[in-house]
């Protein structure tokens, strides 16, 4: 606790005059030295003035030893010295101040002074030491450089524990430290309020190149510390640091706010910072502002941001480009990392980040409940092109609770033009992703879609893409891959977007291409591979679309059906979802049939209509194929994809054919292979045959079987071909497309994990065996292979697994075995899933990389207890 000063004594205190003490010689003692300046200044309470006139122009003062504290208030004016005209002129070099721990330059312990003017360079331990209750200020002074040199301490500025409310750096030309060529440029203790305005921090004087404080730039664990106050006259160059720009370690409640953060001086070009423009471990930090000026440019760095502390927020910052948000400067690394802590909020409604051009995206990969919100993620400022993110580029989830956009006004992000758009991982659970534009700008001027896809489940559960509120659907389209893309999970809800435009599928879940329904839903796969209704007729009349049609699943369970309307069907037949009509909730029977009747307003006469099925756990279906809007027809059929892309090492092509627009009656339609550079018998075995598609049925699959023929020719091509369709129906778009033939190459093996089904022990346990299989590979290929729960649970059913497997070049196979447990309950059929979870970067080509594990149920017991439960 601060010691209060009684009242009496400041009333009786007489103030002494203040003196002006000018230092006039180089000497380290005597008459006129500035060591004999403290010491008079020291012993003469109040306010003292030091000044300089050692003849004129540059001079060095290099001390013998430590200079005595300053413990009374002082002004040191280096500014005085005859020939100043904005640089620094008087040196304090502490070449011959020794390496002890009190080898400080300048230490202002007593009431509040200020430092303007110097050179203050080559102290053991610290530059300048900021002590005593605080208000001092350090202003227009080079410290550990001589501007364009590293001549530094273990720290430039030292701001001691309890000294408070410290200005380093004014605003204005030429009231700006030069702070650089330490080992931490500022090191801010246990002290409330330290500002810092207009100072170069790890940049020589002209802030054009790096002079680096070897650890951090600035590193503070106080109290409501401001680095910047907002302004371009406040604005802080805090660049080319050997590690961390700003890290804020201890204390809490930070404004960072107006600085450039990796970038010269003009904001031009690059001076990085070497591991990340901001470190974030306290807590309550503000990075940014609600208002333009407050903005921060972090750019140039390896990674831009990395957060651990809980309760940051970041507003209005532009990452990763230029000032104007109209070019990238890279950060190498991550725009964002998180890696600890809750409640991040990063962007808001009129305020979001910029976070475009860096080598990676934004990655949420420990910690919970973020709130991203308001955001452009890969595009420039205007949103009118494309300025990506690299790997993984858009926002990457592994943790829960994170909310990805929201329902209101402006809550959601733009996430276009990167390779990736919203991908959740392994542990993302509880994350709700709505009212988003994915793969398009923000008023729906133009597409960038993400590459692989716009939303990627490569696994997680119990997300939500969208919602039921107003304002929860996102827009996604535009990637030439698929909408949304889903390799494993379950319960992750698709609800209320609008899904279009998007190159293979709107909404795909592996295995790659349309799947087919089965009869009763009994399979599992991605969200539980949820059929999809089949829409058999959508009538127009009097401003309202009357739809029916039918689901067959899973018995005796409601299900929502969400229906759309689109100018035109995707090219495949199946999708897409443009403008999103309604909702109706169904219930399946005893065979797991439900019929389907609703009615929308709608102006439509013409188009065609799509759907999808979520259960009552919130899993989604693909897309249905599309009916036309009119009266019920024969339909067309289409393959659906050009060009079908085959591989020599997948034994068996498989190509799907649907049927859309109509689904009246039955229908045929011949499907053929046609020679082309790849011929039969050599490459592949011709296949002619009619398909006879019944009243209501929508996709088949043909199976091409492929011939590995060990003969290196390159790819090769050959058509796949629709002919001859029989009882009215027509061919669509997409009926003679190409078949690319990938060579086998030792580059490329392809992976393939086999199924396996045991029946449950009795007692103890039993394995189920998994095949791993890799084609030939001239390079070591590892594996991270895991068990993943489906109905089956691990610790109750089976013993949860995880292995590397490393296949050295020319092994082609391995096994991986999973404990299957007795459990003696009555339950069904159950299943769980192995997963390759990672690998090592070494090239392969997924062809099935999850394996479905089935326990069959063998019966619990059927003893009758007399309580009731497990006691005889």
């Amino acid at each position: 606790m601060r010691r209060l000063v009684p009242l009496t004594l400041a009333l009786a205190a007489v103030p002494a005059a203040a003196n002006t003490y000018t230092v006039t010689t180089i000497a380290d003692s005597g008459a006129g030295s500035l060591r004999a300046a403290i010491t008079s200044a020291n012993a003469n309470p109040g306010s003292d003035t030091i000044t300089f006139a050692i003849g004129s122009g540059p001079r060095t003062l290099a001390p013998a030893a430590p200079l005595p504290p300053l413990t009374d208030a002082v002004i040191i004016d280096a500014t005085t010295q005859p020939g100043w005209s904005g640089t620094p002129l008087i040196r304090l070099d502490g070449v011959n101040a020794g390496t002890a721990s009190d080898a400080v330059g300048l230490r202002l312990l007593g009431g509040a002074s200020s430092v303007r003017g110097l050179i203050v360079v080559r102290f053991a331990r610290i530059g300048i030491e900021l002590g005593g209750a605080g208000g001092h200020e350090v202003y227009a002074s080079y410290i550990g450089t001589d501007g364009t040199t590293a001549l530094g301490s273990q720290t430039g500025v030292n701001v001691m524990n309890g000294s408070d409310e410290n200005l380093i750096g004014r605003s204005g030309a030429g009231n700006g430290n030069v702070i650089s060529g330490n080992a931490t440029g500022v090191l801010i203790g246990d002290a409330l309020g330290t500002a810092l305005n207009n100072n170069y921090i790890g940049t020589n004087a002209a802030g054009t190149a790096a002079v680096p404080n070897s650890y951090a730039g600035v590193r503070d664990f106080g109290w409501a510390s401001k680095i910047g106050a907002g302004n371009a006259t406040t604005r802080n160059v805090i660049s080319g640091n050997g590690r961390f720009g700003v890290a804020l370690d201890g204390g809490g409640g930070a404004l960072v706010r107006g600085n450039y953060l990796g970038l010269n001086a003009a904001g031009t070009a690059a001076v990085g910072n070497g591991e990340t423009g901001v470190t974030i471990t306290a807590p309550n930090a503000l990075i940014g502002g609600v208002s333009i000026s407050a903005r921060n440019v972090i750019s140039g760095n390896a990674d831009a941001v990395l957060v651990k502390g809980d309760g940051a927020e970041l507003y209005n910052n532009r990452i990763g480009t230029t000032p104007d948000g109209l070019q990238a400067i890279a950060n190498t690394g991550y725009a964002l990392r998180v890696l600890g802590g809750s409640d991040l909020k990063f962007g808001r409604a009129g305020a979001g980040n910029l976070v475009s051009g860096n080598g990676r995206g934004i990655s949420l990969e420990y910690g919970s409940q973020a709130v991203l919100q308001g955001n452009v993620v890969g595009l420039n400022a205007l949103q009118n092109q494309a300025l990506p993110n690299g790997t993984y580029g858009g926002i990457g989830i592994r943790t829960t609770g994170n909310r990805i956009g929201g329902s209101a006004a402006d809550e959601g992000n733009v996430v276009a033009g990167n390779d990736s758009g919203v991908t959740l991982y392994e542990g993302a659970a509880g994350n709700r992703i709505e009212g988003n534009f994915l793969g398009v700008n923000a008023n729906l001027s133009a597409t960038f879609g993400n590459g692989y896809a716009n939303v990627m489940i490569y696994d997680g559960s119990d997300n939500v893409i969208g919602g039921t509120a107003p304002g929860a659907g996102n827009v996604i389209s535009g990637s030439y891959a698929a909408g949304i893309f889903q390799y494993l999970g379950l319960r992750n809800a698709i609800l209320g977007n609008r899904i279009f435009g998007n190159g293979r599928l709107d909404i795909e879940q592996l295995p790659l291409g349309p799947t087919p329904n089965d009869a009763g839903d009994a399979d599992h796969g991605p969200d539980d591979g949820q059929n999809w209704p089949v829409l058999t007729s959508a009538l127009a009349a009097g401003g309202t679309l009357a739809l029916s049609g039918s689901l067959n699943s899973r018995a005796d369970t409601d299900y929502r059906i969400e229906f759309f309307h689109s100018a035109a069907c995707h090219p495949s037949g199946i999708g897409g979802g443009e403008t999103l009509l309604g909702a109706a909730t169904v219930h399946s029977d005893a065979a797991g049939l439900a019929a389907i009747a609703a009615s929308f307003a709608s102006a439509a006469t013409a188009g065609v209509v799509t759907a999808t099925a979520t259960d009552a756990d919130g899993n989604t279906s693909e897309f249905s194929p599309c009916v036309a809007v009119g009266a019920p027809g024969a339909g067309e059929f289409s393959i659906w994809r050009d060009p079908v892309l085959a591989y020599e090492d997948d034994p068996q092509l498989r190509i799907a054919v649907v049927r859309s627009h109509g689904f009246a009656g039955s229908a045929s339609v011949r499907f053929a292979t046609v020679n082309g550079s790849a011929a039969a018998p050599g490459d592949f075995a011709a296949v002619d045959t009619t398909l006879n598609f019944s009243p209501g049925e929508a996709l088949k699959i043909v199976t091409v079987p492929l011939v590995l023929d060990q003969v290196a020719e390159g790819s090769e091509t050959f058509r796949a071909k629709l002919q001859n369709p029989g009882n009215g129906a027509t061919l669509g778009a997409r009926a003679d497309v190409e078949v690319s033939l990938f060579d086998h190459s030792a580059a490329y093996p392809f992976v393939r994990i086999g199924d396996a089904a045991v029946s449950e022990p009795a007692v103890g346990q039993t394995l189920a065996t998994f095949a791993v299989s890799l084609s030939g590979t001239d390079h070591p290929v590892n594996l991270d292979v895991q068990t993943v729960d489906a109905t089956a649970r691990a610790g109750l059913d089976y013993v949860p697994t995880q292995a590397l497997l490393t296949f050295l070049p020319g092994e082609t196979s391995k096994t991986f075995s999973v404990p299957v447990l007795a459990d003696n309950l009555a339950e069904g059929d159950e299943v769980f899933y192995v997963k390759v979870a990672g690998h090592d970067g070494s090239a392969f080509i997924a062809d099935d990389l999850d394996g479905e594990g089935t326990i069959r149920n063998t019966g619990g017991s059927d003893r009758i207890f007399a309580d009731g439960f497990q006691t005889p």
